[in-house]
């Protein structure tokens, strides 16, 4: 899982991870395979669930919408229609919805279209940005327990979000990105009781429950106009498996 504050640039990482940015530095490896800068085929095994939802056309019926990503496989339509159901019972999405066109959803309603959507492809990887901020707690609840279960069989998940909460109840690892930069990597355990970066245990008092006076002081010790990181600084390995930006 990826956190960190508005601005710091989670989304311009996993957008570039996708395909859809070009890196200007660096090299992408999944599956132990280098992704070429735009490569296609390459990045069949990755899905993206994009924050705000503006990818879904408005126009679309839902069926249409979820099915998109397979026009390129060349299913039957029995084939197409399975895959949709078996997508709609994960996402908790109602079958009976299907001929509803997308701009007539609520945020949460197209969360879980989306969610079916990602899926559709069975994918190797699924990139998901801030996927749970329009979502009820109860429904928010239903979703990360089907991301649970699909990672039990295999599926590899990449998540972005601001709840310090979220990311121990379904993340193994976990990377702060700050001004840009990843500032510390480490398993969600070992970075919620011994974050190294000033900034992670900034992040980190901020999500505990201080007295709003106490929290807004913490902020303002460590904002981006204050700082700004070298930039010849490396992640270096303090320990086994955590990395800190120095």
């Amino acid at each position: 899982m990826i956190v960190g504050e508005s601005g710091s640039g989670k989304t311009t990482l996993c957008r570039t991870l996708a395909g859809l940015l070009k890196p200007s530095c660096g090299q992408i490896y999944l599956k132990g395979k280098l992704l070429h800068p735009g490569g296609g085929h390459e990045r069949q095994d990755i899905s993206f669930i994009f924050q705000g939802q503006s990818a879904l056309d408005p126009q679309l019926t839902l069926f249409e919408v979820i099915a998109e990503p397979l026009r390129a496989q060349r299913l039957s339509s029995n084939e197409i229609q399975e895959r949709v159901s078996v997508v709609c019972a994960l996402a908790c999405l109602d079958e009976w919805r299907l001929n509803e066109v997308a701009g007539e959803l609520s945020g949460g309603q197209l969360q879980r279209v989306a969610l079916a959507r990602a899926l559709i492809i069975q994918p190797y990887l699924l990139i998901a940005d801030e996927f749970t901020s329009a979502l009820d707690v109860l429904l928010q609840a239903q979703l990360i327990n089907t991301l649970l279960e699909q990672k039990e069989l295999g599926l590899t998940l990449l998540l972005v979000s601001h709840d310090l909460q979220l990311a121990h109840c379904i993340a193994d690892r976990k990377a702060v990105m700050y001004a840009g930069r990843i500032v510390e990597i480490a398993s969600t355990d070992e970075l919620l009781t011994r974050p190294l970066h000033t900034y992670t245990q900034q992040l980190c008092a901020v999500q505990l429950p201080l007295e709003p006076l106490a929290a807004r002081r913490v902020v303002e010790q460590y904002t981006p106009s204050q700082v700004i990181l070298p930039a010849n600084g490396a992640l270096q390995e303090i320990d086994s498996g955590h990395w800190v930006f120095c």
